[in-house]
């Protein structure tokens, strides 16, 4: 059976940004945030759960990182 390489965990809308959180086979779990305007911001570390980076996402959203 084919390991998967890519996954998403959690997509959602808020304050104006779509937030992803993402599984990669390399690279764990991931977060970006899509901002209206374009620009992507991406959390430079990895993540062993999904949760993991579900906080660090919404931490990023408030100001917290």
């Amino acid at each position: 059976m084919k390991a998967e390489t890519f996954r998403v965990e959690h997509l959602f809308y808020t304050k104006g940004k779509t937030v992803l959180v993402f599984y990669t086979a390399g690279k764990c779990y991931q977060f970006r945030i899509l901002h209206e305007n374009g620009a992507v911001e991406c959390g430079q570390c990895i993540f062993y759960t999904a949760d993991g980076a579900l906080n660090a996402a919404r931490k990023s959203l408030n100001g917290e990182l």
